[in-house]
């Protein structure tokens, strides 16, 4: 099969971010692999998201636009772009986010010599604007090639991948259904991709995920927790014995879980959050492996036994030291990320600040 045909769409849902949207398209505008779409899903926005689009548009046949009439939510919106695309192949972009130049490229050639599979996963920059710092992950577990349907599907709750770093076959919506309406709905779908169909990894940065209190999984309060927990449960019931280690992939979930419920015990324990505490102690029992000292502590915490004072000074001195170590490091930026895959003038083109329209128009440098 040629690279060259394999024709991939990103998607993108949006809302009230046309500053940030303009970025993420045009990061995808500037792959190198030509043979692209992208669909923007734009859900109800009240900013210059649509003038946006429409002057990209003007300029890029490859650009649709779909806006619905009224806020459909954040999920909701996620579905309705997980549907869009006609194409073979599709990748999922946040507005947010950006593409690195050759993701496409190093995507179309890996699954044009693997006919059989039907995923591609590279890692992810993730980079916290608070902080400046990127980290690139999956770093562990994960060997580049070809890896089989079902067995690395506990692997990948333990160290996954970002969709945003991913191309997917379009055709595994009808195989695996729609996306679990949950913060997690990412993990899960790539757990879901890893247990059902073989898929290829490349160990080499494909994208940049922005990470900031606004991204949709940043959700994680126990109740969408607990909501996550169920679905993570029916994955494992519904996952055929035959090629995923079932036991194992449960297990994955209980680490995943506890380790939610022991950060809320522990954050119980230092705010002195006695409703808090409780509800971590009942999380904890409802994963099905709770830790005992973690247990013991939410509920003395839940009992008003952990003196809050004491654990606010503890915070405060953990949020100092933070702070020290951060200033010691050096920043990151998404433009230095960006500097490392791309000549400046891509860069320049990826990232032109929205400030007047029209847009510098025509393709990328």
């Amino acid at each position: 099969m040629n690279p060259d045909s394999i024709q991939i769409s990103a998607v993108i849902p949006t809302f009230e971010r046309a500053s940030l949207l303009h970025r993420a398209v045009r990061s995808v505008l500037a792959q190198t692999h030509r043979n692209l779409r992208v669909i923007v899903c734009d859900n109800a926005s009240s900013d210059r998201t649509q003038e946006v689009v429409q002057e990209i548009m003007a300029h890029d046949c490859r650009v649709e636009y779909h806006r619905h009439e009224r806020n459909i939510g954040a999920l909701a919106n996620f579905q309705h772009a997980f549907a869009s695309p006609r194409s073979p192949w599709f990748s999922f972009l946040s507005d947010d986010d950006l593409l690195l130049p050759d993701f496409y490229a190093r995507a179309a050639a890996a699954l044009a010599a693997e006919p059989g599979a039907r995923a591609y996963m590279s890692q992810c920059y993730t980079c916290t604007l608070s902080t400046g710092r990127a980290r690139l992950r999956p770093r562990k577990l994960w060997s580049s090639g070809l890896h089989a349907a079902g067995l690395a599907a506990p692997k990948m709750l333990r160290e996954h991948f970002t969709w945003t770093s991913c191309v997917f076959a379009t055709d595994l919506r009808q195989q695996l259904g729609e996306l679990d309406p949950v913060h997690v709905v990412d993990l899960l779908w790539l757990t879901r991709v890893a247990a059902t169909v073989p898929f290829i990894v490349d160990l080499v940065p494909g994208a940049i995920f922005v990470e900031h209190g606004g991204n949709v999984s940043s959700n994680t309060g126990l109740d969408a927790q607990l909501r996550s927990l169920d679905a993570a449960i029916r994955m494992c019931d519904n996952a055929d014995p035959g090629t995923v280690p079932v036991d194992d992939l449960r297990a994955a979930v209980r680490e995943l879980f506890e380790g939610v419920g022991r950060n809320a015990v522990r954050t119980a324990t230092i705010t002195g959050n006695s409703q808090l505490a409780s509800q971590a102690g009942s999380f904890l029992e409802r994963v099905g492996a709770p830790a005992p000292r973690q247990l013991a502590q939410a509920k003395l915490v839940a009992k008003g036994g952990l003196s809050s004072r004491v654990g606010m000074l503890v915070m405060g001195l953990k949020a100092r030291v933070r702070a020290i170590s951060r200033s010691l490091r050096a920043r990151e930026s998404i433009e230095s990320l960006l500097a490392r895959h791309a000549n400046p003038a891509t860069v320049a083109w990826i990232t032109q600040p929205l400030s007047t329209l029209p847009l510098t128009t025509g393709t990328h440098p």
